[in-house]
């Protein structure tokens, strides 16, 4: 289950949208401790996938591939679930881990959905021949923003709207600022949480005024 106290992330409103990446692998890479495991975990919760989160630090993991390559099958099946979703995370350590997803997506691409996250190097393994061309779509994740911590729900991003005209407005509100007063608002939790001074916050609104 995830935490309560987990923060929805902005790229969630694109990140699983089949508009974008169809049934792809989808890859997250990002900086150590940026909160890609809390965002996995909160995704399979969210899709009654809970137990399908394998860490390949974890050495039961890779003893479970050992084992039997096919380990997460039998997890995925016995939720009676369509479309299960599965994280593999830090799986780009291991050796011919390229090999291991191509053939675990060609088997099972059709019947279950993949998260693979890792640090940033999980987009330095790209060259000419990569043998998981045409399997995956690569995002970053980034730190927490000021929109994240003072919008915890999200529209769908312009790049999941379907039609142009919207597409472009959707676009248009996304790249132009904010006006003026509600610059200063968005200083309110903030000022509550003690992240700023209140001295700073008066000065802002002085600006503003």
């Amino acid at each position: 289950m995830a935490s309560k106290n987990y923060i929805p992330r902005l790229i969630e409103s694109y990140l699983f949208n089949e508009q974008l990446s169809g049934r792809h692998m989808i890859f997250l890479a990002g900086p150590r401790q940026v909160g890609k495991t809390e965002l996995a975990r909160s995704w399979l919760a969210a899709q009654r996938s809970t137990p399908l989160y394998f860490n390949w630090d974890d050495i039961r993991t890779r003893q479970s591939y050992f084992e039997d390559s096919r380990f997460f099958e039998s997890p995925a099946r016995s939720l009676g679930i369509k479309d299960p979703w599965i994280v593999f995370d830090e799986i780009h350590k291991r050796q011919r881990w390229r090999d291991i997803l191509k053939g675990i997506y060609d088997l099972f691409g059709n019947e279950f959905r993949f998260l693979v996250t890792g640090s940033a190097r999980l987009d330095m393994f790209r060259q000419s021949g990569d043998s998981l061309v045409g399997r995956y779509n690569l995002f970053h994740m980034m730190p927490f923003n000021l929109k994240e911590l003072l919008q915890p729900v999200f529209t769908p991003g312009f790049l999941c709207t379907d039609a142009l005209k919207e597409m472009a407005r959707a676009f248009e509100e996304e790249i132009h600022p904010p006006p003026a007063t509600r610059n200063f608002r968005c200083l309110r939790k903030p000022l509550a949480l003690g992240a700023i001074s209140r001295t700073a916050a008066q000065a802002k609104r002085s600006l503003f005024a």
